[in-house]
């Protein structure tokens, strides 16, 4: 009688070992280099979410099991519950890095993201994830706290911080473009003023304005200006007295009153910001630079021109 064969032994999957962080991010980083400067296809995003989650049970699977839309996070002890697409609304933000994997996280006894801020405020922060804005309170020492919060959580830092020229608020005798950048005059309306169509309320906002054209006889001016002091003229904001700079060879209320007159061609650069209130302006052509302290609320940056023809157009940094 033949002597029945030994069956082989089903073969067993050997448990791959974990990768170690450093490997996570060494192949991270050369795949990213493979494809920088190229649009991402869906199995590149794939891949990507694939080892940020990998990079996130590394560094003990604290957020791997954020699956769910809804997420509760425990703030200073008070309960805020939000989505991940709110957290994540300003790309590369603290909270954007958390959700993602890329910032460690705590949890209560309740497996509810923790964190170790002020509740609030906390309130405001979720206000500018949903909105895109921030309704302050009158009360100073709160906005200063919000602010300080939205730092914390580098919200503030990636905030596109631009504006257009408000066509409503204007002299008679302006013209806008289709793309609310550029202005010019047509006729003789005194000065004749625009504003942008933002406050500029919290961080850093950078513009650049180049004179178009510029009438010989007369001048232009362009800074900040205020809707909270007396005397508003007829677009409601007060910018006689306000940090500016002209093409009359004077600035008015900067560091440097007496600068180079400003001529067409030239383009000149302001930085405001707006939690601090200082307002810097330069004009490279013209070897310009010079501050100010911006006071008053409600500060819109402000284009006025006096001569038939002037143009000016506004861009971003």
């Amino acid at each position: 009688m033949p002597m029945p064969q030994a069956q082989p032994k089903p073969s067993v999957p050997t448990k791959k070992k974990p990768k170690t962080k450093e490997e996570i991010i060494k192949e991270l980083n050369e795949l990213l280099e493979d494809y920088i400067g190229l649009e991402k296809d869906d199995h590149i995003k794939e891949r990507v979410k694939q080892m940020e989650t990998e990079f996130s049970v590394s560094q003990g699977g604290l957020v791997s099991d954020i699956d769910e839309d809804y997420v509760a996070l425990n703030v200073g002890g008070k309960i805020f519950t939000t989505t991940k697409s709110t957290l994540r609304a300003v790309p590369d933000s603290k909270l954007d890095k958390m959700i993602t994997g890329r910032f460690p996280l705590l949890k209560d006894e309740n497996g509810n993201i923790f964190l170790d801020r002020n509740p609030d405020y906390f309130s405001y922060i979720l206000e500018f994830l949903r909105d895109g804005s921030i309704i302050y309170p009158s009360d100073s020492f709160k906005k200063q706290r919000i602010t300080r919060e939205l730092k914390f959580f580098e919200c503030i830092s990636t905030m596109k911080n631009t504006f257009v020229l408000d066509k409503t608020k204007k002299a008679n005798d302006l013209t806008v473009s289709d793309d609310e950048l550029t202005a010019w005059k047509s006729g003789f309306e005194k000065n004749s003023a625009i504003l942008g169509d933002k406050f500029l309320d919290t961080g850093v906002y950078q513009w650049q304005v180049e004179i178009v054209q510029k009438n010989v006889y007369y001048y232009q001016a362009f800074g900040v200006c205020s809707s909270t002091h007396a005397h508003a003229n007829v677009e409601g904001f007060y910018y006689n007295s306000f940090p500016c700079v002209t093409t009359q060879s004077y600035a008015c209320m900067m560091m440097n009153n007496t600068i180079p007159a400003l001529q067409q061609g030239d383009i000149i650069e302001f930085t405001y910001d707006a939690d601090t209130r200082q307002l810097e302006v330069s004009c490279p052509a013209r070897n310009l630079n010079t501050k100010a302290n911006v006071m008053g609320d409600n500060i819109k940056p402000f284009f006025l021109v006096y001569g038939n023809g002037d143009k000016f157009s506004l861009s971003f940094k």
